[in-house]
């Protein structure tokens, strides 16, 4: 049985140099739920439309989030609660590479997600 890495090795790449003139800061993100068998078939009939990202070979990206928050933990629960305007601010390092990052994510109430983001050395700066 086929499996979704194999499907996703099919795809041709894309580097993260080229990502990087990809405007995915200011974007609308759309999540849905599915079974593994119609992921496999999305992603089998999408491979002439799409890349995937790999760094170094790589496809499968490891990193370390943090996410940072209030005491009270308003962040988590305006998500948890669908409140419509939130913001989000976490810290994410990518494992092969030794990239981090701290970004803040502002949505808005039309589903607009503005990300900013700036390179860091470690999370402990």
């Amino acid at each position: 049985m086929i499996n979704i890495q194999q499907i996703l090795n099919e795809y041709a790449s894309i580097s993260l140099e080229e990502m990087s003139g990809i405007k995915l800061m200011n974007r609308t993100d759309t999540k849905f739920v599915t079974s593994q068998q119609v992921l496999k078939r999305i992603l089998f009939d999408a491979k002439h439309d799409y890349r995937v990202q790999a760094v170094n070979g790589e496809q499968n990206i490891a990193y370390h989030t943090v996410y940072l928050d209030t005491a009270d933990r308003t962040m988590y629960m305006d998500h948890q609660n669908g409140r419509t305007i939130r913001e989000k601010i976490r810290v994410r390092t990518y494992v092969s590479s030794g990239l981090t990052f701290l970004e803040i994510k502002n949505k808005n109430n039309k589903g607009r997600t503005d990300k900013k983001r700036i390179r860091i050395e470690s999370i402990e700066t």
